[in-house]
């Protein structure tokens, strides 16, 4: 039955008419009858490319209703708008060449607003425009290194050495890794075997023995000054201690087994590592074996990656007082990883695309996947093959660009830079 013969027998209906009434040239008869006139359904498109190279590539529409034309409206901040008219494809896709470099030279990655119009209404959105990393050989240096973390275009280990561990800082100067001749003062004390660290730009965080329990602490980075966190944390051993490095609210995660308290507990660390930390509520359950913090999201607050023991992502979304889990990031992050576990993992903005990304070691190998702004992740795509397994890893700005780079220590006895040479 077709739209026409549905609206005459509605027609018929709505009149009463017991006789006479021919359903199937009702309509037909007098299409100009307020009730004959069919309303066409609404036009809603969404947009399909949520990333795009900053060079270019298509920009694909899907369009319900079947508009009579399509046209993106794109509005980068401070630079001319764009009217891009699409071309009808195939299942209701609309397609566009965009090339962003060309339209605008000046333009760098990031979120690009745009506007989808049909001659029925409009719908915002927004484009990450991104720019893939490009490695190339690595620059590596033998040293025993248990953890290490990127700051100011700073590499700062942790050794194994003969007898004790102890920090080291390193730099790079073209061609090669070199260390310097002294560390960060917060880091002047002897290292016990079991306490773990984590580093932002201004503070030096530690989780030490104390007793029977653990005290989780910080200093300025400059100063050997350090104030309590957590003065009692009631693990029976420790699993992983993470940290943002994005500015004022950087987020901290810890996490360990045994004890009364929960085995995941984060907080809220402000800039200069002396002003007290908010503890924040979060429900993880679990042991968690991996954690990594960034901005996974639009909002300005920190989030959390964690991976637990048996292999299950979560990522939890700053909010307030708290982090929520992302069942929806979280179901797609679990299904691009698959079963193969995860031996370092880290989170930063890699692509540059203003939304952090997850960067991991598995199966000798660093991998990628992206993060996107409908909370799903690409598929992993490969970064480097690696001549052995990655025991730790972290991002940040090692030369003198602006393309983060990768530390990676290959199975705890090479400390080794791949330099992200992407324009």
């Amino acid at each position: 039955m077709n739209a026409r013969t549905q609206l005459s027998m509605a027609v018929c209906a709505a009149l009463l008419v017991e006789s006479g009434c021919l359903v199937e040239n009702l309509c037909d008869k007098e299409p100009t009858r307020a009730e004959c006139v069919l309303v066409p359904s609404a036009e809603r498109v969404t947009l399909l490319s949520l990333r795009l190279p900053l060079k270019g590539g298509e920009l694909r529409v899907k369009a319900e209703g079947d508009p009579a034309s399509v046209e993106a409206v794109l509005s980068p901040k401070g630079l001319p708008e764009q009217r891009l008219p699409l071309v009808r494809g195939a299942d209701g896709e609309w397609i566009v060449k965009l090339k962003p470099q060309e339209l605008w030279p000046q333009l760098g990655p990031g979120p690009l607003p745009l506007t989808l119009r049909t001659p029925q209404g409009s719908q915002d959105a927004t484009l990450r425009l991104f720019v893939p990393p490009q490695f190339g050989p690595d620059v590596s240096r033998s040293a025993r290194v248990l953890w290490l973390s990127v700051v100011n275009r700073h590499v700062i280990t942790l050794e194994q050495g003969a007898t004790e561990r102890t920090f080291g800082d390193w730099t790079y100067q073209a061609p090669l890794l070199n260390r310097t001749g002294s560390v960060p003062a917060s880091m002047a004390f002897t290292v016990p075997a079991t306490a773990l660290f984590a580093m932002t730009d201004s503070a030096f965080v530690r989780l030490m023995p104390s007793g029977s329990s653990w005290q989780l602490q910080q200093s300025p980075v400059g100063e050997l000054r350090y104030t309590d966190i957590e003065p009692s944390v009631d693990y029976v051993s420790l699993l992983g201690l993470a940290v943002g490095k994005h500015g004022a609210g950087n987020l901290l995660a810890m996490a360990g087994e045994g004890g009364a308290g929960k085995g995941l507990r984060v907080f809220r660390l402000p800039d200069g590592g002396t002003a007290a930390a908010q503890k924040l509520a979060v429900d993880v359950t679990g042991p968690v074996a991996q954690l990594a913090v960034g901005g996974l999201d639009d909002n300005a607050e920190a989030d959390l990656l964690t991976i637990g023991k048996d292999g299950t992502p979560s990522v939890l979304i700053g909010a307030g007082s708290g982090l929520a889990l992302d069942a929806v990031a979280s179901q797609s992050l679990a299904q691009q990883l698959g079963s193969e576990p995860v031996r370092a993992l880290a989170v930063a903005d890699l692509d540059r695309d203003g939304l952090a990304d997850v960067v991991l070691s598995r199966k000798s190998q660093l991998q990628w996947l992206a993060t996107q702004s409908d909370h799903s992740f690409t598929a992993p795509s490969v970064l480097v093959d690696l001549p052995d397994t990655a025991s730790t890893l972290d991002v940040g700005l090692i030369d003198g660009n602006d393309s983060p780079d990768v530390m990676v220590a290959l199975q705890g006895i090479i400390l080794t830079a791949y330099l992200n040479q992407a324009p």
